[in-house]
C-alpha cells in the first residue's frame, strides 16, 4: 500500500511547481488552471498538509474542478479527492456540487515512530454541495459546504454522516 500511496503522490507532485504562480499575471482565457499548496511538517506534532486543484473552464460560467488533499495527523493519514462542477453567477459568487472520495490510513503505533500502517476497509464517499466566493484581486476564497456521507463507515477523523463546514483561504 505504501507503493500505491507513493505513486499517487509522485503523480500529483509536478502540480506543486505551480503553487507560487501569481493569479493576477495569468490570462483569464487559460483553459486549465492548477493551484497547489503545501505546509511543511511541524516540529512539535509532525503534521503535514498538502492540496491541489485543477480547474477546467467549460463555458458560460461553468467549470469542472478536481481536487486532492493529503493530511497527516498524529493518529492517521487522510487522502481525499473530489470531482466538482462549479457554476459562477457573476465574477465572484458560485454554486458547486460534486463527489468526494476519502481514504484513511490509521497509524498503528505513532509512539515508536514505526512505519506500520493499517488502511480502513471502506473508502468514504460523499456528495458535496455549497456556495463560494472568489475575489482574485484580493486572493481570498470562502466556501460554505455541505457533505453528505454515503459510506457505512462513519468512524475516523472526518467520518461524520452529515457535515456543514466553512472554509476560508487567503493567498499571500
Amino acid at each position: 500500500m505504501h507503493k500505491r500511496l507513493f505513486f499517487i503522490l509522485i503523480l500529483f507532485a509536478p502540480g506543486l511547481i505551480y503553487g507560487q504562480v501569481d493569479s493576477k499575471k495569468e490570462s483569464s482565457a487559460s483553459p486549465v488552471k492548477v493551484i497547489a499548496t503545501s505546509y511543511a511538517k511541524t516540529a512539535i506534532v509532525g503534521e503535514q498538509h498538502a492540496s491541489f486543484s485543477v480547474n477546467k473552464y467549460l463555458g458560460k460560467g461553468l467549470y469542472f474542478e478536481t481536487r486532492g488533499q493529503y493530511d497527516t495527523y498524529l493518529t492517521s493519514n487522510i487522502f481525499k479527492t473530489s470531482f466538482t462542477f462549479k457554476k459562477y453567477f457573476g465574477e465572484k459568487i458560485y454554486l458547486f456540487s460534486g463527489y468526494e472520495l476519502e481514504m484513511e490510513q490509521m497509524k498503528s503505533d505513532p509512539a515508536i515512530g514505526a512505519d506500520v500502517f493499517e488502511f480502513t476497509q471502506i473508502f468514504r464517499g460523499k456528495i458535496t454541495n455549497g456556495i463560494g466566493y472568489d475575489n482574485l484581486n484580493r486572493n481570498i476564497n470562502i466556501e460554505f459546504k455541505h457533505d453528505l456521507n454515503f459510506s457505512k463507515n462513519n468512524l475516523g477523523s472526518f467520518g461524520t454522516p452529515n457535515m456543514l463546514s466553512l472554509k476560508g483561504t487567503y493567498k499571500f
